[in-house]
């Protein structure tokens, strides 16, 4: 008798990790390009290749409804309604828990991660996302900012790359689409 919650929990367990599994399978299966990510035009093939016929409008409401970080794709934590690290990031940033980052809230917790930003950069970052100009981000100028961050860190470490390399080792690790002879 004593061992039944213990069993029960461990079946609970094993079906979740089962559940995950064909999600994981669905999702690399509609995910045609293998970028990790679903599309809206990846989405539609995935129910037109089941005979269901779809409108883009029906998957923008999809999309509206699971592509919770705004960067207009479908990641596997969205896919499976699980947070996302926008999502915890925004909570571990707003301290008082009340929906919006504030300019001491992000000065404290910049403080806590190691890198520390200066009351400027805070500054220049309200200035250029915080849309209704209140004093707050709320969870949709976050994202627009935290996209904004992930195409900067792309650029910089694209930059970084080219000055280590020659224009040649780059043109070979380009799709052929895109290479140029050097």
């Amino acid at each position: 008798m004593p061992f039944r919650p213990a069993t029960s929990l461990l079946v609970q367990k094993g079906f979740g990790r089962r559940k995950e599994e064909e999600l994981f399978k669905a999702f690399n299966e509609a995910d045609k390009d293998g970028d990790g990510f679903l599309s809206m035009e990846e989405y539609i093939k995935v129910f037109k290749d089941h005979g269901v016929e779809v409108t883009r409008e029906e998957v923008n409401i999809y999309f509206t409804n699971k592509d919770r970080d705004g960067d207009g794709k479908i990641s596997f934590t969205e896919f499976c309604g699980k947070k996302t690290k926008t999502e915890k990031a925004f909570e571990a940033l707003d301290i008082n828990d009340d929906g919006f980052i504030t300019k001491p809230e992000l000065l404290m917790a910049s403080g806590r991660s190691g890198r520390r930003l200066s009351t400027k950069d805070v500054d220049v970052a309200f200035k250029l996302y915080d849309e209704d100009k209140d004093n707050k981000l709320n969870y949709t100028e976050f994202c627009s900012l935290m996209q904004r961050r992930k195409s900067t860190e792309f650029v910089s470490s694209m930059r970084a790359r080219a000055k280590s390399h020659t224009a040649a080792e780059i043109s070979r690790n380009l799709p052929k689409s895109l290479r140029k002879e050097v």
